[in-house]
């Protein structure tokens, strides 16, 4: 079974690097800004609807507006990525 950074990195894996880099790259294109992983995910979760909150909240809160209606974060995580 994959974990959650596998999911995530086959999703954003564009040009081989880190996850990280990836992720932060990605999060610039779905329309996060900021100097870190953290600032894109903030303003990118901002800007598609997530109310103000934790990342975690806002995440939750996202995935929920996609369809992700499984009780547990993680769960919603693990489908979000894994498409």
């Amino acid at each position: 079974m994959s974990t959650l950074d596998d999911l995530k990195y086959a999703k954003v894996n564009v040009t081989g690097l880190s996850l990280n880099d990836e992720l932060f790259i990605w999060l610039g294109v779905q329309g996060g800004s900021g100097a870190t992983v953290t600032d894109r995910e903030f303003s990118m979760l901002k800007g598609k609807g997530a109310f103000t909150g934790t990342l975690l909240d806002m995440w939750y809160q996202y995935l929920g507006v996609l369809g992700h209606t499984q009780p547990a974060l993680a769960d919603r995580q693990m489908a979000f990525w894994a498409v």
